[in-house]
């Protein structure tokens, strides 16, 4: 079975259930509604709670799960084609989008429980599937180390962990890097349909939009993955984040209406998936080989924590400003110039490791 598959398998069904939770969290919520009767807090309250309960149980399933997808993608993809690799899973997953936004967004409010279920029975057969079918290569078995700190327990475990993955301060700057990219288009991206109703904008024009903007990274993806093996990840980053930072200084200042909001959200999807497609190999070539899992299993942490305290600040000042969604643009901006900065410092680390032709990654602290 491999050292990755086991642990997907395990992850998938709680995936299933978590998206299964959420296309109820509705119904679960009018039935304990009536079930407390006056002691109830609310229908809308008991709805929220038990959505926020599996949408948790959902992003605990998928960041577990799509660290052991990379990892999966590390030891079987040749690195040689990575790129390539990445601008075909993102041709499949952008046809995906583009079906969704062009037929079923607009019916999401009337058919929420049909539309969850058909995307939760799609991710668990999907991913049950590939469990099946892939086969990863022959390891060989773990050396039985009485000094190695993993043989002591969890605490020593923890402890070299945490050690080898930031006591270096290349690895602490690929973090930061993940982190502010991964957060740069996430306040846009997290209020783009109030946004876009705040300006009345009708739905379908919205998902239709969405839908023209997936097509056209459909079209990109893959030559822009050939991009990525021929120049590398890191560099083609740095200049759709360039075309990115063109992209959210015209969101922060000239959106007024509909039509200057569809040119920007149409944007800033091409973008923010291009800059998606073009690093979606990034930590396959930047992590060593062997310990790829456990380093990214750490940017996730990063990135899970930096995502965490966005979504804390965001909110409240969206709130606070009347809900002046052209502030998501502003976020953007600022965070675009930060992930540039670190991109640039990380750059300049990649060069004296070797750059895109002799790569050597550092080893891991001790």
């Amino acid at each position: 079975w491999g050292r990755r598959i086991p642990y997907l398998i395990i992850t998938t069904p709680i995936v299933f259930l978590s998206m299964f939770g959420l296309a109820t969290a509705p119904m679960l919520g009018a039935w304990t509604h009536q079930a407390l009767g006056t002691a109830s807090p609310g229908v809308n309250f008991n709805t929220l709670s038990y959505f926020a309960i599996f949408y948790t149980l959902f992003e605990f399933a998928c960041i577990a799960s799509l660290v052991l997808f990379g990892a999966l993608v590390n030891d079987v993809v040749p690195r040689s084609v990575i790129g390539r690799f990445f601008g075909l899973f993102r041709t499949v997953s952008l046809g995906a989008g583009i079906i969704f936004n062009s037929y079923l967004l607009a019916k999401l409010e009337t058919h929420f429980f049909e539309i969850f279920m058909g995307i939760s029975l799609i991710f668990g057969l999907g991913f049950a599937f590939m469990c099946l079918m892939v086969r990863e290569g022959e390891y060989p078995p773990p050396t039985d180390n009485p000094n190695d700190a993993r043989a002591r327990g969890f605490r020593a475990a923890a402890r070299q962990y945490l050690t080898e993955c930031f006591n270096t301060s290349y690895y602490r700057w690929v973090f930061t890097l993940m982190l502010l990219a991964g957060v740069t288009f996430m306040p846009f991206n997290t209020f783009s349909i109030p946004y876009a109703q705040s300006l009345q904008m009708p739905m379908q024009k919205y998902g239709d939009y969405i839908s023209m903007s997936y097509l056209t990274s459909f079209i990109l993806a893959y030559p822009l993955g050939w991009l990525v093996d021929k120049f590398h990840a890191l560099r083609v980053g740095i200049v759709t984040m360039a075309l990115y930072l063109i992209a959210t200084t015209y969101g922060a200042f000239f959106v007024v209406d509909p039509r200057t909001f569809a040119i920007a959200l149409v944007v800033h999807v091409v973008l923010s998936g291009l800059y998606f497609t073009a690093t979606a190999g990034l930590g396959q070539m930047l992590f060593p080989k062997l310990k790829f899992g456990q380093f990214a299993s750490a940017a996730g942490i990063v990135a899970s924590a930096g995502s965490i305290a966005l979504g804390l600040v965001l909110g409240p000042v969206l709130d606070l400003s009347g809900n002046a969604y052209r502030l998501t643009f502003v976020a953007g901006l600022a965070l675009c110039l930060a992930t540039l900065v670190t991109q640039w410092i990380v750059h300049r680390h990649f060069m004296r490791l070797g750059g895109p032709k002799g790569y050597m990654p550092p080893e891991p602290a001790a």
